[in-house]
């Protein structure tokens, strides 16, 4: 009938068919938050493959209580009670409910009324969903009552409120991108309650994490001062500062044959890039050559930029993350060996920063300790190499090319 339909009305018509329960299953989200997320991104894509300038959906006034008494009864925050909006974006698409202040009976009457048939959702009448419960029970009553009123004045006047309030929130805090996964996040000024400060961070979390967050992981930031949010995010708070990040923090093992003449550069994740270069090699006791080039200007290049370290390496450079149990011989301990965990401990590192600390391993063990987020480099001793020809390398970490 769809189909005779829209050939009528000379209507392009998509048809999508998704097993809803499985993917709601393999995402571990609920039926309804699933088809919904599916259902808009199946739309986003017929948009913007069209380069149709908006997306236009039926909700009507009844759908618009429903949801409100869902969320009341389902949500002990504000965000999201009225999350039906006349308008909306969908990954910078427009998104419009031209129906919204329509009583879904004056709808049904006017089809009657034109004898244009329509279709009706079976699973309408499964009173297991409380959404339907409620539909039956409240909604239609409320829905017949107030179509009389001008709702849309009603209910404008209520968005208006919820969007100034949303945004008041958003100004609440302040977020830094400390980049690769990681943001603080901290009050502009000081705030004494842990309600606005909550309803922020969900706000926040959401904007970044770009997922749905369950409301109360982010309510128990101020009893255990580090939850998990979703999936691999995790928030951690320290003092009246807030740390999101994922966890664990992932990058592909990088093996790097030191064979080469010219510089290379080397993408490690997201926007992290490392440029090598090989300035010398020199055999083992030719040691007093290395304190000689140290001494020499680049020492002064080192001191004053960041990002940037000169170390002896043998054969090879492995770039990995840090993994329980590595230990190094660091620079200045007279050959004595120590775990990497203390060595990040003494440095007063935060978890999430130790687990962005790059490790630099070669045929020898690890030769350098490096901290992508505090930039806190640790040499080994040469002392402690065996191999007999040594290669003296320039490295440089960037966040772009």
């Amino acid at each position: 009938m769809l189909v005779k339909y829209t050939e009528k009305l000379k209507i392009k018509l998509f048809h999508f068919e998704r097993n809803i329960p499985e993917l709601a299953r393999k995402n571990k989200q609920n039926l309804e938050e699933c088809a919904r997320n599916i259902r808009y991104n199946l739309a986003y894509n017929v948009a913007k493959k069209y380069n149709y300038n908006k997306i236009a959906t039926a909700h009507n006034l009844d759908d618009l209580f429903s949801s409100l008494f869902i969320n009341l009864l389902k949500k002990n925050h504000f965000i999201n009670l009225f999350n039906l909006k006349p308008l909306m974006y969908w990954k910078g698409i427009k998104v419009i409910r031209p129906l919204i202040f329509v009583a879904k009976q004056k709808i049904l009457q006017f089809l009657d009324n034109k004898k244009i048939d329509y279709i009706t959702d079976f699973t309408n009448y499964d009173n297991k969903l409380l959404r339907n419960q409620i539909n039956q029970k409240i909604t239609t009553y409320i829905s017949a009552y107030l179509s009389e009123y001008k709702t849309n004045r009603i209910f404008n006047n209520i968005f208006d409120f919820i969007e100034n309030y949303t945004q008041s929130l958003k100004d609440l805090l302040i977020c830094q991108n400390l980049g690769q996964d990681a943001y603080l996040l901290k009050p502009k000024f000081k705030i004494l309650s842990n309600f606005l400060i909550t309803e922020s961070l969900y706000l926040k979390a959401k904007e970044i994490v770009n997922q749905s967050i369950k409301y109360e992981n982010i309510k128990k930031i101020f009893i255990n001062n580090k939850v998990t949010l979703k999936k691999d995010w995790k928030l951690q708070k320290v003092d009246n500062h807030f740390y999101l990040y994922s966890s664990p923090y992932k990058i592909e093992d990088i093996f790097i044959k030191l064979d080469f003449k010219d510089e290379k550069i080397v993408k490690i994740s997201h926007k992290l890039f490392l440029k090598l270069r090989i300035i010398d090699t020199f055999k083992k006791q030719e040691i007093d050559k290395i304190n000689s080039f140290f001494s020499s200007e680049i020492v002064e290049k080192i001191r004053f930029q960041k990002e940037y370290y000169v170390g002896v390496f043998v054969d090879y450079i492995k770039i990995r993350v840090r993994k329980e149990g590595d230990y190094f011989f660091p620079f200045g301990l007279g050959g004595k060996k120590q775990k990497i965990k203390k060595y990040l401990i003494d440095k007063k590192l935060m978890d999430f920063e130790k687990e962005r600390c790059l490790i630099f391993e070669d045929l020898e063990g690890i030769g350098l300790v490096w901290c992508i987020l505090k930039n806190i480099k640790r040499g080994r001793d040469l002392s402690i190499l065996k191999k007999e020809l040594l290669i003296l390398v320039e490295i440089i970490l960037q966040s772009k090319v």
